[in-house]
C-alpha cells in the first residue's frame, strides 16, 4: 500500500499527487483531497465538486457558508489545510495564479519583521499546535489573520488570543490590527 501524508489520509499517494500539474489537481473530485463527511455536505449543498470550484468560491464565501451551516469555527482553517496539501500551494497563491484574484500588495514597513519564524515569539505550545495545522510558519502568515478571528480557531481561547497579540505588538513595535491593516491592499473607494 502506497505511504500516503501522515496529517490526512489521501486516496492518492504523496509522490503520486506531487507529479499532478495543477490542473489536474483542480479538477479532481473533492473526495481525492480527503474532506470530512461534514465537509462534504456542506459542498453539495453549495454546488462545489471540485477543488477549483472551492478556490474560485474564496475563503470569505466558504466560511459563510460554514456559518449558515453552523458549522465549526475551525472548519475553514481544516479546510484550508487541506486544500493546500493537495494543491501544494496557499489557497490565496492559487487565485492569484487563475486571476481569480489580484497580487498582493507591496511590501510593508513591517515586512522583514514579517519574515521571522514564529517560534521568534515563544509562543505556547498550544498556540504553535495551531499554526502548524494551519499550515503557518512566519510571523507574517499569523498577522495575515485579522486579530478578532484569530481567537476563533479551534484551541485558541481568549486568554491565549491576549498573549499572541501582546507578543505580536513587542515583535512588531505596534498594535496586530496596525499591522494586519498594513498588509491589506489599499481599498478604492466605491
Amino acid at each position: 500500500m502506497p505511504r500516503t501524508s501522515p496529517d490526512f489520509r489521501f486516496p492518492v499517494a504523496d509522490a503520486v499527487r506531487d507529479s499532478l500539474p495543477l490542473d489536474v489537481r483542480l479538477d479532481a473530485p473533492l473526495a481525492v483531497f480527503g474532506p470530512t463527511e461534514r465537509f462534504r455536505r456542506l459542498a453539495r449543498s453549495q454546488g462545489w465538486k471540485t477543488p477549483r470550484d472551492l478556490v474560485a468560491a474564496g475563503p470569505a464565501s466558504v466560511l459563510a457558508a460554514i456559518r449558515e451551516r453552523r458549522g465549526k469555527p475551525g472548519d475553514l482553517g481544516a479546510i484550508r489545510a487541506r486544500l493546500q496539501a493537495w494543491l501544494g500551494r496557499r489557497w490565496e497563491e492559487v487565485r492569484v495564479e487563475l486571476g481569480l484574484e489580484a497580487a498582493p500588495a507591496p511590501l510593508s514597513p513591517v515586512s522583514p519583521l514579517l519574515l521571522a519564524p514564529l517560534d521568534d515569539l515563544d509562543l505556547a505550545a498550544g498556540v504553535l499546535r495551531v499554526a502548524a495545522r494551519l499550515g503557518w510558519k512566519t510571523v507574517g502568515d499569523l498577522v495575515a489573520v485579522p486579530p478578532e478571528r484569530f481567537e476563533a480557531f479551534r484551541g485558541v481561547g481568549p486568554v491565549s488570543a491576549a498573549r499572541v497579540e501582546a507578543k505580536l505588538a513587542a515583535h512588531l513595535g505596534m498594535p496586530w490590527e496596525a499591522a494586519w491593516r498594513s498588509t491589506r491592499p489599499p481599498t478604492t473607494p466605491a
